[in-house]
């Protein structure tokens, strides 16, 4: 007889199969802005396998608000990921999609770090996403165990 049937080990191999299919558009590869500017179709490849397209448009709109040093090590999409457990807030990975926020006046306050998790609220996020469409996705991750 399984001992874990129902139980927490299940419950939780069943949330993180559920956590890959939510999470299956997230793109596997972020691209360097400026090369997504020189393609004719930017885009690139999601975790299921799909292609992920740019809005061209919407990628000069963001380069032209940056400076030019930022807008070389920008990598695309910009990823927001949100635990399950606190959907008031997201974390990012990374120092210059930090940079990027604050560079395009969406976040002037401090933040966070938690185990290199900078934290921020989530109308941060929903407000890149909204004012880029295609540029930032969000990322659904499990809470702590």
């Amino acid at each position: 007889m399984d001992r874990d049937r129902g139980g927490p080990l299940t419950t939780r191999a069943h949330l993180h199969g559920m956590l890959r299919r939510v999470n299956g558009g997230i793109v596997q590869e972020r691209k360097p802005l400026e090369h997504l500017l020189t393609e004719r179709i930017p885009s690139t490849v999601c975790r299921d396998r799909s292609e992920y397209r740019f809005d061209s448009v919407v990628l000069r709109e963001l380069a032209v608000l940056l400076p030019p040093a930022l807008r070389q090590r920008a990598m695309l999409p910009l990823l927001f990921f949100v635990d399950l457990d606190d959907g008031e807030r997201c974390f990012i990975l990374s120092a210059d999609t930090l940079a990027i926020l604050r560079a395009i006046g969406l976040f002037r306050g401090p933040h966070e770090v938690i185990d290199r998790r900078l934290y921020l609220d989530r109308s941060v996020a929903d407000s890149f996403i909204a004012r880029f469409p295609s540029l930032g996705q969000v990322a659904v991750v499990p809470g702590p165990d």
